[in-house]
């Protein structure tokens, strides 16, 4: 499957003062697959080098001592499993080194500042599930702050999900184009729409992970592709087991992550720590949280208590929501009613969360900097989705998956709003708008927020 990170690849490559690359995500997004793939695209095979700590943990001993690129690259050399790599210096051909499960050597992150000296003949990439947790860490392991830049790969987003089921580009490009003409809502017939929308809903049930994506693209049918979801949170449950430190944690880290389904089921959708521990204090929760939010599987929602700059200034950290970064994993976790409610577009609530959950994953893989996402409560009479930025104003968003576009909330916090604040209602309806009130269809708003990702450097 065509994946935008493949082009934030062939760039890196190309750039004279690249660094090495790191590149996080979640267990499953497709990180180890896409770069070896890349590697074969751009590489000679014989100047290939590829570690994967996880599955040989000996490796660690090339990073026991000296870390410098040529004692290194010296060691590798050595090495049977090697035997066939052309370890020459080289600049016209240079060597390509992937450090995959790089969170599993330490040694192998600090050595990356050394490496980055040998950047016109030795081209590095770590990546690796858990690196985000390793990251997090404070453990006294040397990080090379300024010698090493960043990506984050997701699940598929909706721009990728449709090149998946043989959009073209063009066609995109011309529907994303229509988002901002005026007279879009007559353009777009009743027929495309609903095609739109339908492969939309299947954008939900279906989420952006590689391998369920896969499963429907060749099946054609949701059995296989459901119980792909079913396995793939399984397989984080057990991360969690083997992976999270300590006892007590590894309990609350999986108690959070199993409730969130139902949490987000609830009418207020606010994540209440009471409801999985009796008495549950938020500071006992600080370290699993942000494990959960480190490792890519869970999107955090803070409320924000003004709508003003600089608005992290009023974002309160112990008031929020959270949701599973794929949409398709959500729904994994209900029942197959409610999953052909949401495919069929039958459901008149948003059965689960889930199309607030799908708009929070559009929103976080556009950031793709793994900040917190906002909404704004007040009272009990005013609650807004999400609160973002966007064009320079900030952009008060509500999830409309039924027939009902009225929201109380939103006309209440536009009330005499300078132009700085805009409103956006995001559902199945066509494209409307009503003075500071904008309705775009799911598929438009998806397509407007589908980002090209981009590498930072880590400074």
């Amino acid at each position: 499957m065509r994946r935008k990170i493949t082009k934030l690849l062939e760039n890196w490559k190309n750039n004279p003062g690249k660094k090495p690359l790191l590149i996080k995500g979640a267990r499953q997004v497709g990180k180890t697959f896409i770069i070896n793939e890349f590697a074969k695209a751009n590489y000679r095979s014989d100047r290939i080098i590829r570690i994967n700590f996880e599955e040989r943990p000996q490796m660690r001993e090339v990073f026991d001592s000296s870390l410098d690129a040529e004692t290194i690259l010296d060691r590798l050399s050595l090495r049977p499993e090697f035997k066939d790599i052309d370890f020459q210096v080289d600049v016209g051909h240079p060597l390509f080194l992937f450090l995959d499960e790089i969170q599993k050597c330490p040694k192998a992150i600090t050595s990356l500042k050394f490496l980055s000296e040998a950047k016109s003949y030795l081209h590095v990439v770590g990546s690796g599930s858990l690196l985000g947790v390793q990251l997090g860490k404070k453990d006294g392991s040397s990080f090379p702050v300024g010698y090493v830049e960043q990506a984050t790969l997701f699940p598929l987003d909706f721009e990728e999900f449709m090149w998946a089921f043989g959009y073209s580009e063009q066609y995109i490009e011309n529907l994303k184009a229509l988002a901002y003409k005026p007279n879009v809502g007559s353009l777009i017939e009743d027929s495309v729409h609903e095609e739109l929308m339908g492969l939309f809903r299947k954008f939900v049930v279906i989420g952006g992970m590689p391998a369920a994506v896969k499963s429907y693209v060749e099946t054609k049918t949701f059995k296989e592709c459901r119980a792909i979801q079913r396995q793939l949170v399984e397989a984080y449950e057990v991360d969690i087991q083997k992976y999270v430190e300590g006892a007590t944690n590894k309990v609350r880290v999986a108690s959070v992550f199993k409730a969130i389904p139902k949490q987000l089921t609830l009418t207020s959708h606010k994540f209440k720590l009471a409801t999985i521990e009796k008495n549950a204090k938020s500071r006992e929760y600080g370290d699993p949280l942000n494990w959960l939010i480190s490792s890519g599987l869970v999107i955090k929602c803070e409320n924000v208590k003004r709508i003003e700059e600089p608005l992290e200034s009023f974002s309160d950290s112990s008031d929020f929501k959270l949701y599973y970064f794929d949409s398709g994993l959500l729904l994994s976790q209900l029942s197959d009613d409610d999953f052909y409610a949401v495919l069929n577009g039958t459901q008149n609530i948003d059965v689960g969360g889930v199309y607030e959950n799908a708009v929070a994953a559009i929103l976080h893989r556009y950031h793709g900097d793994g900040s917190p996402l906002h909404y704004h409560h007040q009272g009990d009479d005013l609650e807004i989705d999400f609160v973002d930025r966007y064009r320079r104003a900030f952009l008060l968003i509500e999830v409309k998956s039924g027939e009902n576009l009225k929201s109380a909330s939103l006309n209440k916090a536009l009330e005499g709003s300078d132009g700085h604040i805009d409103g956006l209602k995001v559902s199945r309806k066509r494209v409307m708008e009503d003075g500071k009130e904008k309705n775009l269809p799911f598929y438009l708003f998806a397509l407007m927020f589908a980002n090209n990702l981009y590498i930072s450097s880590v400074d």
